[in-house]
């Protein structure tokens, strides 16, 4: 394997460390805390901007189990808005404070929709916070504090690893910004030919819409199978797309601290300063443009479609594969309930072996002809988003900062029109969960096969040569 197939997550220009602690739980507990913090400034003409993000893990096993991230603590997160400040190594008497944007998802009275305290305990969100001083007094060395933390780090912005410019002007066609795809680990473990296999579809479809780059957050566990694979090897060759070794916390495969709110975060944080809206959907999750007349890749998305937002919540459906399309699925196909599958998953009904053995003859995504006629729910939609506007990032949704532009009173934001786009979720991908009778017949998004199914090509091509 070459060097620099791959970079690490602590080798960007993110200072990241660590604090180590006890916090009080409540009810007389007091439970042992790990505090990730992580750091990085953008020098302007007149002055510089440090913008970092926090997560809390705890020993809190009760909201862990729950299914929440592991990386905060409700007990702490309603009640706690830290002090965060710089000061001076050689002037202990300087200190500058930096603002935590916390209560942008927490404050109950500036976001009341989000339910009462006890609804709100779950939210699991970075903590961001921001600090811009003048050229000047940034040039020196810091201790960088966490009220009530004993511990403190030493913070140098000479130590950044790569200086970070001003925001560029825009790149895409028409001036418009690129799309990058970040995609993070696989939730479930995934054997490694179907990984690469996941990883190279998802990469050959999004190309046609006008992605420009794919970022692979990864672990050690892949990142030598995905070098083996000659597909990837000539998408990384060509630029297309890039490996992030992730090594910011012990290594996981399947677990959350590795998960997505502490990698989108990170990119997020990683990407501030460049000309690019992330697109931050999983393996599984399908960006479907069913009006090509309105929006026929997402340059078009961006210019009739965005409006400047810093979030674009874009509604998110589950889709199955249609009938005939995946045989061995026809007799479990209404066999069990949908609800009662979340509980017993039918085997019958999992799509894995379609993507095992896909092959560049067929998209395995033309097989999916079934979409929900219901979508999820506002808040559990897919984002794209700006990260010159966004302190952190959960799962479904992140933090626009108030420099940003958000659309609707939620923190999650309004979705954008349907007829502009839509997400296709895999629902049986891994699990037999749904059985398509919630379903209807909807390929009116299948006119992107024409670019990317060596089936459809040809069929396309047989009929020119008979008119």
């Amino acid at each position: 394997m070459p060097h620099g197939f791959y970079s690490m997550s602590s080798d960007s220009d993110i200072f990241q460390t660590n604090l180590a602690g006890v916090v009080d739980a409540g009810q007389g507990k007091r439970e042992p805390a790990l505090l990730y913090l992580y750091l990085k400034g953008m020098r302007n003409a007149d002055s510089t901007t440090f913008r970092g993000f926090m997560f809390l893990e705890s020993a809190d096993h009760e909201w862990y189990n729950w299914g929440g991230t592991g990386l905060c603590m409700p007990q702490v997160a309603m009640e706690w808005l830290p002090r965060i400040f710089f000061r001076s190594v050689t002037d202990k008497d300087r200190e500058w404070d930096f603002k935590v944007y916390k209560e942008i998802m927490f404050d109950e009275e500036a976001e009341p929709e989000q339910g009462t305290k006890e609804e709100r305990k779950r939210i699991c969100v970075p903590f961001p916070f921001e600090l811009t001083m003048p050229n000047s007094e940034a040039l020196g060395d810091f201790e960088i504090h966490v009220e009530g933390w004993k511990n403190f780090a030493y913070y140098s912005p000479g130590t950044i690893h790569v200086p970070v410019p001003p925001t560029p002007a825009p790149s895409g066609p028409g001036g418009l910004k690129d799309v990058v795809a970040l995609l993070v680990p696989f939730l479930h473990p995934t054997p490694q030919d179907i990984a690469n296999n996941l990883l190279y579809y998802y990469v050959q479809y999004h190309l046609h819409l006008g992605f420009t780059k794919f970022v692979q957050y990864t672990q050690s566990t892949y990142i030598w199978g995905f070098w083996e694979d000659h597909r990837l090897r000539k998408l990384w060759t060509e630029g297309k797309l890039e490996f992030v070794l992730w090594d910011s916390t012990a290594e996981c495969v399947g677990h959350p601290k590795c998960m997505q709110p502490l990698m989108y975060s990170h990119a997020i944080l990683a990407w501030w300063g460049q000309s690019v809206y992330l697109s931050l959907a999983d393996h599984d999750e399908y960006l479907a443009l069913a009006n090509p007349e309105k929006a026929a890749n997402v340059q078009d998305l961006m210019a009739k479609c965005f409006d400047d937002l810093a979030q674009v919540n874009i509604r998110r459906y589950n889709t199955v594969c249609g009938p005939g399309q995946c045989e061995w699925q026809e007799q479990a196909a209404g066999r069990l309930q949908n609800w009662q599958l979340q509980e017993t998953p039918d085997p019958q009904l999992v799509e894995v072996d379609l993507w095992k053995n896909a092959k560049d003859w067929k998209h395995p995504m033309e097989h999916y002809t079934l979409r929900s006629r219901e979508p999820f729910t506002e808040d559990r939609g897919k984002s794209m988003v700006d990260p010159d506007h966004l302190g952190g990032f959960n799962v479904h949704y992140g933090m626009v900062l108030p420099s940003g532009k958000k659309q609707g009173y939620e923190p999650w934001g309004t979705p954008i029109d349907e007829e502009c786009a839509t997400w296709l979720h895999l629902v049986n991908l891994f699990r037999g969960r749904d059985n398509r009778t919630t379903h209807e017949l909807d390929t009116r998004w299948h006119w992107v096969f024409d670019k990317v199914s060596g089936y459809r090509m040809q069929q396309n091509s047989r009929r020119h040569r008979l008119f």
